[in-house]
């Protein structure tokens, strides 16, 4: 398995070259996602997007549903259920939660909605990554495993 650091380096580097001349939003590594402060559902995905237009939600950590978040699986990520963090995402209203799984060499992508997963794709390693918020995006996991 690739190292885990470099890949969501990899991954966040091609976000930002797709979504930056596009002037799509903002994409952040590690940055704290507060769902509901009140109760104190807090994430930290790999990788967050929030789409050009809300980047006010974004202080020192994101206030709010983010547009996409992504999680390289990892034996952490396994211990946590991504089941849990998806139905998390999905009730405070995250609309995408990408799943990139390197030693199964898969992505899944999830288009979240209405507190369930409204559609799910898996994706081999040879398929562009691409969604409702980057429908156009031509990035497959091979060229980001190298």
């Amino acid at each position: 398995m690739p190292a885990l650091e470099p890949l969501v380096a990899r991954i966040q580097a091609r976000l930002e070259q797709y979504i930056t001349p596009r002037k799509l939003g903002y994409v952040w590594s590690r940055i704290e996602v507060v769902l509901d402060r009140r109760e104190g559902v807090v994430l930290q995905p790999d990788i967050t997007f929030v789409i050009e237009g809300r980047e006010s939600i974004v202080t020192d950590r994101v206030w709010g549903p983010p547009d996409m978040v992504l999680e390289v699986a990892s034996p952490s990520t396994q211990t946590a259920k991504p089941e849990v963090r998806v139905a998390l995402c999905s009730a405070y209203g995250v609309r995408e939660y990408w799943l990139v799984q390197p030693d199964q060499r898969e992505v899944a992508l999830l288009e979240l909605a209405h507190g369930g997963v409204r559609r799910r794709r898996l994706l081999d390693d040879r398929t562009p990554i691409n969604t409702p918020l980057f429908f156009d995006f031509d990035t497959s996991l091979a060229e980001l495993l190298l």
